[in-house]
Formats: C-alpha cells, structure tokens, sequence
C-alpha cells in the first residue's frame, strides 16, 4: 500500500526528494515532499489510475513547485489538498498554483489558517 519514489537526481536539492504515495482499496494520498508538479504527474499518478477518492499534500509548501500540471484520472476523485505552511518570507503558498487544485476540484486545507493537525482517514 505504500510506494516510495527517488524523484531525480538534480542541482536543486528541492527536486531530490523520497515522495510517497499510499494507495488504498477506495483511496489514496500523495506526499510529494518539494519535488515538482510534473515530476508528481509522470511518476506517481499513473501508479493510481483506479478509481478513489484523491487526496494530496501539496508541494513546497504551497511555492514554486515548477510549472502547475496535475494529470489526475478522471476516475480518480479529488478530496483534499493539504498545505503545511506557517509564516515564511518567501510568499508560500502562491493562490495561482491553490486556485488550479481548486479548479482541478480539490478542496483546500491550511495549517496555518486551521492551527491544527489535519486527519485523512484512507479506506
């Protein structure tokens, strides 16, 4: 139920990462640490193409995680989209890139605006 991804060997240490998905009977969660969007939609969704209810830990704390792209299945439903953020001087999270989980249906969650821990129960 759980899968490990080595994203890439890069310069950027934000693109070297250990990404996790874990995959359930009905649902599934990516926790893609600071690798980018594309990286997520060519390595790690195609291992869940059945059908679930969807949920993601958004990169990079909600920055720059290159450009937004996202190809999630049609059979795959979008939840929620978690962003851990607190205080920061680099502008995290950027609204473009949280208006494009929004337009993708994702339901947005903040720790910084919520102050507590956020539970997803996978099935």
């Amino acid at each position: 139920n759980i899968i490990y991804y080595n994203s890439t060997l890069h310069r950027n240490r934000n693109q070297n990462a250990i990404c996790i998905a874990i995959r359930k009977a009905n649902s599934s969660i990516v926790l893609p640490a600071d690798t980018h969007y594309a990286q997520i939609s060519n390595c790690i969704l195609p291992d869940l193409g059945f059908e679930n209810d969807h949920y993601l830990v958004v990169p990079h704390h909600g920055g720059n995680a290159g450009k937004f792209e996202y190809k999630l299945k049609r059979i795959n439903t979008p939840q929620t989209a978690i962003v851990s953020v607190g205080k920061n001087s680099y502008g995290h999270p950027i609204s473009e890139h949280l208006q494009h989980l929004r337009d993708i249906g994702f339901k947005i969650l903040q720790t910084n605006s919520l102050k507590k821990d956020i539970e997803i129960v996978l099935n």
